[in-house]
C-alpha cells in the first residue's frame, strides 16, 4: 500500500462515530454523504489484487471488509501489504458485480457499522432526492 497508511483518512472519520453516539438525521445525512467520497482500505490476496470478502464472526453471510484506518485494518490480522485503497463507489459496484456479497462492513473488527443492500440503497435514494429538491429543513 505505500507509505501513505498511517496519514490515511478515509473521509468518513467524524461522521461515523456520530452514527453510534448521536443518532440524528442530520448526522445520518452527514455521514450517508460522506460515504459518498470516502475511501477504504481494503484486504486483497497478493498481487492478484483481487478483494477479499470477510465474514466476521458475527454475520452469518460475505461482506466486504473495509477499514477507515490501518490500526482498524491491524485488528483483523490481514497483513498490510496486501491491501488497497478503494473509494465507496467502487466497493458499491463490487457489489452489483456479485451477488453473494451481502454489503459492506465498515471496521468490521471495532466499531462495526455494516451496510447493506437495503440500507445502501436507500441512502442512494435518499442523496437522489436531496440532489432533487434540497435539504428538508
Amino acid at each position: 500500500m505505500g507509505d501513505n497508511k498511517s496519514v490515511f483518512q478515509s473521509g468518513v472519520e467524524r461522521s461515523l462515530p456520530l452514527i453510534f453516539s448521536a443518532l440524528s438525521p442530520s448526522n445520518l445525512l452527514r455521514f450517508i454523504s460522506d460515504l459518498q467520497t470516502a475511501r477504504f482500505i481494503v484486504p486483497i490476496e497478493g498481487e492478484s489484487m483481487k478483494i477479499v470478502a470477510a465474514v466476521a464472526e458475527n454475520y452469518d453471510n460475505a461482506y466486504i471488509a473495509a477499514f477507515t484506518s490501518e490500526s482498524e485494518l491491524a485488528k483483523s490480522g490481514a497483513a498490510t501489504g496486501f491491501a488497497a485503497i478503494v473509494s465507496y463507489l467502487s466497493l458499491k459496484q463490487m457489489l452489483a458485480d456479485d451477488l453473494s456479497l451481502c454489503g459492506i462492513a465498515i471496521d468490521p473488527f471495532g466499531a462495526r457499522a455494516t451496510l447493506d443492500r437495503d440500507q445502501i440503497e436507500s441512502a442512494d435514494r435518499i442523496l437522489s432526492h436531496i440532489s432533487e429538491r434540497g435539504l428538508p429543513y
